[in-house]
């Protein structure tokens, strides 16, 4: 079985991590914070005490290392601040999360410019040389990972006529494929992708597809961090 993977253009070569990436560089990094953070966020200012947890080490970041942004739980104090301040940027345009991220890393003493190895993104080559080895195809994913449905209708179109052309332009043919950041989408999306020229488009809906499924709205199911036997028995599941 082959696979296919949604590529966000912006970020292939760059020196710069995605905007999670740095986030979590902010909070789940070993180092020490100020007592108060205090940042800019859609033009209010925000803060949150770290007090109890203004100190991280290296033990602490081992020890939660399992822990998922999605989890129910917060282990600390920065684990809880790291999920709203997610929350606040996510939907943010993207001149405003640069400057909430270039800010909280200026708070943290961190150089936004230093990408670390394991989160460094692909740069267009090496997408090019995997799709030409057979390795995977791709689909487009935007070109900065935004919240599409809250973003003006002209910003919708060019970040999916913009990735459209600069894939195509990496491995030297038509993409036919589209994935919505986060599975997010609105009626002004789905028209997007059909004007962009894409054949199909995934959500995040989690349901297996049949046949009266809308091609500019196909589900996805999760496929966990689970062996091939485990992963069999969900999609069996999925299918019933």
């Amino acid at each position: 079985m082959s696979a296919l993977v949604f590529v966000t253009t912006g970020a292939g070569g760059r020196e710069q991590e995605f905007w999670w990436d740095e986030l979590e560089q902010v909070f789940l990094q070993p180092d020490e914070l100020a007592q108060q953070l205090v940042i800019g966020i859609a033009g209010s200012r925000r803060s949150w005490d770290l007090s109890a947890d203004r100190v991280y080490t290296a033990e602490q970041q081992e020890r939660h290392r399992g822990w998922h942004l999605l989890d129910e739980h917060f282990p600390t104090v920065r684990h809880a601040v790291f999920r709203k301040v997610y929350e606040l940027v996510q939907p943010l345009a993207i001149d405003a999360r640069t400057r909430t991220l270039d800010e909280l890393l200026a708070l943290a003493g961190r150089d936004g410019g230093a990408v670390r190895a394991s989160r460094r993104a692909m740069e267009p080559g090496q997408v090019a040389r995997m799709v030409e080895e057979g390795v995977m195809d791709v689909g487009a994913h935007t070109v900065n990972h935004p919240v599409l449905p809250v973003q003006h209708p002209d910003v919708q179109r060019t970040e999916l006529s913009r990735s459209k052309r600069d894939l195509e332009w990496w491995v030297g043919r038509a993409v036919a494929g589209f994935a919505y950041p986060y599975g997010l989408h609105d009626d002004v999306a789905v028209a997007a992708v059909r004007q962009a020229g894409f054949e199909f488009a995934c959500t995040s809906s989690y349901r297996p597809a049949d046949p009266s499924t809308e091609p500019f709205r196909m589900p996805r199911i999760e496929a966990p961090a689970v062996d091939g036997d485990a992963l069999g028995r969900i999609l069996r599941w999925q299918l019933q």
